[in-house]
């Protein structure tokens, strides 16, 4: 009976044990993988932003108006594409578990032009 038992008890044990799912994390701090539903990760691209600032006349002569910033990222579209209806999640490596991840990284809905892209707005 206690061969019966300890037997029960140890393959209850292994497979416990096998149904952990490991996923893989980012490397250093700030970078994002996107977690597939069929559990594998793609790094997201970190691109490097070009800001315009223009600003009007009166801005220099009298010292007030209109101040127009635009932010662009080079290639027409991002390497990784995430589609609308897909189900995924967002993995990003943080300092600690006390840091938002919302503070490190920023979502943006893109626009897209025939050599830039420019964001439309804040997610």
């Amino acid at each position: 009976m206690k061969i019966k038992l300890l037997f029960l008890i140890s393959i209850l044990f292994c497979t416990g044990s096998y149904a952990q799912e490991t996923v893989t994390e980012p490397d250093f701090i700030g970078e994002v993988l996107v977690l597939n539903p069929d559990n594998s990760t793609t790094p997201l691209e970190k691109a490097t932003v070009k800001i315009k600032t223009k600003a009007n006349a009166s801005v220099y002569l009298v010292g007030m108006g209109k101040v127009k910033t635009k932010i662009n990222v080079d290639g027409p579209s991002a390497q990784v594409r995430l589609h609308q209806g897909d189900d995924f999640k967002l993995i990003v490596r943080a300092v600690d578990n006390n840091t938002d991840p919302m503070s490190i990284i920023n979502i943006f809905q893109f626009e897209t032009g025939k050599k830039v892209r420019k964001p439309s707005y804040l997610l």
